[in-house]
């Protein structure tokens, strides 16, 4: 008997030990972070390291696009596609949309005059908008690395933003790193030749839209394998909107993160409704600023 009552205890301790177990992993499991997701699996392209020529030559272009000057970047990723709606609409159901301002927190504020899928390109989406998804991503595929730092209104809004190239996250590709993979190793103003002709064999524009958005892919990619660079839609870069330095060619600059301050942001690579989209465009609009035809894509440092 006593060797019985033994066995029983002894068992008793065993199947303490495996439910305690059980629930010790149960816990580790509940605080497991995301698994890291590789940015080619979203889309993303290695964009290798690279010097080229930013601006247009004098004489050409508008006179925000001179001087010239010589820029050296270091390897990143960007986006194949301009961002879907179908990778855009996850993000509003999350916290962070909390972050955005009152019209920007809907799918309904992102609608347009024509019918879009998945595959279109988000549109409607303010600067501001776009690098707080830039940090929701980050953290959503297994990365604490963002690179945006906020402070914030009163309400809870977005108000200023600090932009950090050396992170790991996902974030707006700077103005130096659009322009250098557009032209994708070219000197021409488009990345095909200096002259439009071709320019429906790779975007949608005034032309061939017939004024709405396309599913992003659809035409020609560039010699780096990106597409929808021109047309399509506009896309936001980080950076805000000056002048470019009054310098010489001969004057080098190494990944450039555009001035520290401003009150417009740069965005790039024309629309539906434009024609002039060469490898050197450039408009700006507030950071809060929205339109039909403005988007954005993915970069993230190497």
């Amino acid at each position: 008997m006593p060797q019985q009552r033994f066995s029983l205890v002894q068992c008793a301790v065993i199947a303490l030990l495996v439910v305690s177990i059980g629930i010790s992993c149960k816990k580790k499991d509940a605080i497991t972070p995301p698994p890291v997701i590789n940015p080619e699996s979203l889309g993303l392209m290695p964009i290798k390291a690279g010097s080229f020529t930013m601006g247009s030559p004098d004489g050409f272009g508008y006179s925000d696009e001179h001087p010239q000057r010589q820029v050296t970047l270091s390897a990143f990723y960007l986006g194949s596609t301009e961002l879907t709606q179908k990778q855009f609409f996850p993000f509003l159901q999350s916290k962070d949309a909390n972050y955005l301002a009152a019209n920007q927190r809907k799918v309904t504020d992102y609608s347009t005059t024509w019918v879009q899928t998945d595959a279109h390109p988000i549109v409607n989406v303010s600067w501001l908008t776009a690098v707080a998804y830039c940090n929701w991503l980050t953290k959503e595929t297994g990365s604490k690395d963002t690179c945006y730092s906020f402070t914030f209104n009163g309400d809870g809004t977005i108000n200023t933003v600090s932009f950090d190239r050396t992170k790991k996250g996902y974030r707006l590709p700077t103005e130096a790193e659009w322009e250098y993979a557009c032209r994708a190793e070219t000197t021409t103003a488009y990345s095909f030749g200096d002259a439009p002709t071709n320019l429906g064999d790779y975007a949608w524009y005034t032309t061939n839209s017939s004024n709405t958005t396309h599913a992003v892919g659809g035409k020609n990619s560039n010699p780096f394998g990106l597409r929808d660079m021109y047309g399509n839609v506009w896309e936001w870069c980080s950076d805000w909107s000056a002048p470019y330095p009054n310098s010489s060619s001969s004057i080098a600059e190494t990944n450039p993160t555009g001035p520290a301050t401003g009150s417009d942001r740069v965005f790039r690579g024309g629309g539906w409704g434009n024609s002039d989209m060469r490898s050197a465009s450039r408009r700006r609009n507030s950071p809060l600023g929205r339109d039909i035809d403005l988007g954005f894509r993915l970069a993230k440092t190497r």
